[in-house]
């Protein structure tokens, strides 16, 4: 695979970590099947998939936290 393809691979799976990070339902799934499918036809390393597996991980992890503070400020806000 070319140089270019990686590149673009790479720039669609971090688009995909910035549309999780904000995202008001967050999920990886798609970009789990990106990560997948790059890997299977040569776009990335077994090292590149791994740190995108857990990157796209910590990302939903991280995202639904977030969104559990946010709702629960809100609540609280409302009981008082």
């Amino acid at each position: 695979m070319s140089d270019w393809e990686k590149a673009k691979a790479e720039k669609f799976l971090r688009f995909q970590v910035e549309v999780i990070a904000q995202s008001a339902y967050p999920d990886g799934g798609l970009a789990h099947g990106a990560v997948e499918a790059y890997y299977a036809i040569g776009l990335i390393s077994d090292a590149g998939l791994g740190y995108w597996r857990q990157t796209i991980d910590n990302t939903v992890i991280e995202r639904r936290a977030e969104l559990l503070r946010q709702r629960h400020a809100e609540l609280q806000e409302r009981m008082a």
